[in-house]
């Protein structure tokens, strides 16, 4: 199984960033980069069957 790690260096980068977001109490830009991070998890796992 060929795991691409670009896309969980992806996820894992804007989830940090998302929390570092939330922490300076910059809700907006939070909100926008975890809505990212949601969306490279459905991108990057649109070929598991399941789902």
């Amino acid at each position: 199984m060929n795991t691409e790690f670009k896309d969980i260096d992806k996820r894992y980068d804007l989830f940090w960033l998302g929390m570092k977001y939330e922490k300076e109490n910059n809700f907006q830009q939070a909100i926008e980069t975890y809505l990212l991070y949601s969306e490279a998890l459905a991108f990057a796992d649109r070929y598991i069957p399941h789902i």
